[in-house]
């Protein structure tokens, strides 16, 4: 079987803070194809072609020149100019995923739209099966007029479709009824023993993500107030850096929470599991924001329970597949702060029942979560494919 996967979240260059889990997926599933090639959008500084191992990369361009190329990778902006933009950048995803069936059997499509659509009107064009891979985002947000009816559509159209969550299934449905698989995005298990959290001092949460609107470290800042005045002993530490961040420390003042709550700033991958050992818990209080976002899943929480970590979370979108209430952490209403402090004063109190949780966390993630796990779900999604359109 020759892949090929369409995507715009994918690393421009070594060391690019653009989340790689579409490039750590396709190395996964090269030792069970023949091939693997990548199309994603070009951005001014990146090449438009490269090899990463045994995966090919083409990044198609769409604009001239190219320090214009600005409306894929998180950066679409507004305006009649970002608009062209996004058109172009639609039409020529077309015309490469077009050239690139001429290369491949079967192609991974992520993202409904505008990698999705593309791929589903090439494929039809070039009679090659898509699988299109809905991450959340792209359905949680923009569901009305013409948008709502090109979802629609390419649900309807797509050989198949993978939700990675219950939450994003449920809104799949919501727009099309179908048949639909659920496979979450993997994590690599890079903690062959993971250590017990430290024995002394405070409580330690950690909180790893962008801050910015929905994340809920808001939340996770008064309740800590809240269960400190409580008079437990808990810390809070904040890794990574956003729009919010200065809202974020000031609040930490106001709350006179703030020499317990340390901001780090990004913090790179490699350096994360140095951090989860470091800490009792993981706490990620999400919330569904005014514009319709909520956690679709939340590689994260995964990432945590690989390290043996609990975690406190809330009901809120995909977090409820990976955190079980009460047997790998716990769970609370969003936006309830009260009862967010009381999920942390319960693990702190009883440090024993928390590193029981984190173990439980790590049986169950070895088990589903993990990227060998994942590749061999989707193997099998391909292959049916390649096999129903032969």
């Amino acid at each position: 079987m020759r892949l090929g996967v369409s995507a715009s979240t994918f690393p421009r260059w070594a060391g690019d803070a653009v989340p790689a889990f579409v490039l750590e997926h396709v190395r996964a599933l090269a030792p069970r194809v023949a091939s693997v090639e990548v199309v994603a959008p070009h951005y001014p500084g990146a090449a438009t072609r490269e090899s990463l191992g045994e995966v090919a990369v083409r990044r198609f361009r769409y604009w001239w020149p190219a320090s214009g190329e600005t409306v894929a990778y998180g950066q679409y902006g507004g305006g009649a100019l970002a608009a062209a933009k996004g058109v172009a950048l639609t039409l020529a995803q077309v015309a490469a995923m077009t050239r690139m069936m001429g290369r491949v059997d079967v192609v991974n499509a992520h993202w409904l739209v505008p990698q999705g659509f593309a791929a589903v009107l090439a494929g039809r064009l070039r009679r090659r099966p898509v699988v299109v891979s809905v991450h959340g985002g792209d359905v949680f947000t923009l569901t009305g007029g013409l948008s709502r009816k090109v979802k629609q559509w390419t649900l309807r159209r797509a050989d198949a479709v993978v939700a990675n969550s219950s939450a994003t299934l449920e809104v799949c449905r919501s727009l099309q009824e179908r048949d639909y698989e659920v496979i979450p995005m993997g994590v690599e298990d890079r903690y062959a023993q993971p250590g017990a959290a430290p024995a002394t001092g405070g409580f330690r949460l950690l909180f790893v993500g962008r801050l910015a609107d929905g994340k809920g470290v808001d939340d996770a800042i008064r309740a800590v107030g809240r269960a400190r005045r409580a008079g437990v002993d808990v810390e809070l530490v904040v890794a990574g850096d956003g729009p919010l961040r200065s809202d974020l420390e000031e609040l930490a003042r106001a709350e006179e929470v703030a020499p317990s709550v340390t901001f780090l700033g990004w913090v790179d991958a490699e350096d994360l599991p140095g951090h989860l050992a470091a800490a009792h818990a993981f706490i990620g209080p999400s919330h569904t924001t005014e514009r319709g976002w909520r956690e679709a899943y939340g590689l994260v929480f995964v990432e945590a329970a690989l390290a043996a970590r609990p975690a406190i979370g809330t009901r809120n979108g995909g977090i409820t597949d990976i955190v079980v209430d009460g047997e790998t952490g716990l769970l609370v209403p969003e936006r309830d702060v009260e009862a967010l402090a009381g999920a942390i004063a319960t693990l702190a109190a009883d440090r024993a029942t928390a590193q029981e949780m984190g173990r439980c966390a790590r049986r169950r993630a070895l088990a589903t979560m993990t990227w060998p796990a994942v590749a061999e779900r989707y193997a099998r999604v391909l292959d049916r494919v390649l096999e129903e359109a032969s």
